[in-house]
């Protein structure tokens, strides 16, 4: 039996992209650090790389200009438009499309490096194993992918959801993720069962507290390799 996908109560093209939100304009720090040094003595011109949930290409342009093979995919057209004008802008080369990250149009082994930021965590639980098993079939032998903000089951605003399936949460009565509608939180266990598949996992945990202990924000990085 299939399992119904869930609708965010956030729409990311209509909501957020078409109103000139979350328009990110420099690539992400995390990003830059983990794919310059995975690719430290070696050809970027030979290294292709995707984005799954690019959002506005912030971290594409700057790949591109590095010399990588730079591809990117995201379910808004608000958010791709806006990506092309920057790459053209900027006088760079870049492939950025439309559509679903649980079904990616390109060949099987396609990837050296698939990223994701932000992604996997603000789609529905039961449909993480979908998009990652699509990672899989494009990542090259021996690829990996790099997931940066997953967010962790301890975050205090998770409590300010409602939980509409297994581990993912929507309807937000206040706090950060009221802005963004579904979102998918994990654990340690979690994590180590969706990637079950990748041939090794490195997971690591970031946890920040307040002056008196308590927790204001737990996140994951899993790095997994095919």
């Amino acid at each position: 039996m299939s399992v119904k996908k869930r609708i965010s109560t956030i729409n990311w093209e209509k909501d957020i992209y078409a109103q000139g939100l979350q328009l990110n304009r420099w690539p992400f720090s995390d990003v830059v650090s983990v794919v310059m040094r995975a690719a430290v003595g070696k050809n970027h011109k030979e290294i292709s790389v995707l984005e799954v949930g690019c959002g506005t290409g912030n971290n594409i342009w700057f790949l591109a200009e590095e010399g990588f093979n730079s591809y990117g995919i995201d379910i808004s057209s608000s958010a791709i438009a806006h990506g092309k004008r920057h790459l053209a802008m900027r006088g760079v080369q870049a492939e950025l499309r439309v559509g679903d990250i649980s079904s990616l149009p390109w060949g099987d082994g396609s990837f050296n490096f698939v990223l994701d930021r932000g992604a996997l965590t603000q789609i529905d639980y039961a449909h993480i194993e979908t998009v990652l098993s699509e990672v899989l079939r494009v990542l090259k032998p021996g690829g990996k992918m790099f997931c940066f903000t997953l967010l962790g089951m301890e975050n205090p605003d998770r409590l300010l959801g409602s939980e509409v399936s297994k581990n993912t949460y929507d309807r937000f009565s206040g706090g950060r993720f009221s802005k963004v509608g579904l979102t998918s939180f994990f654990t340690v266990q979690d994590l180590h069962y969706l990637f079950k598949k990748f041939h090794k996992v490195e997971i690591h945990r970031h946890v920040e507290f307040n002056e008196t202990g308590s927790i204001l924000d737990e996140t994951y990085t899993v790095t997994a390799e095919k």
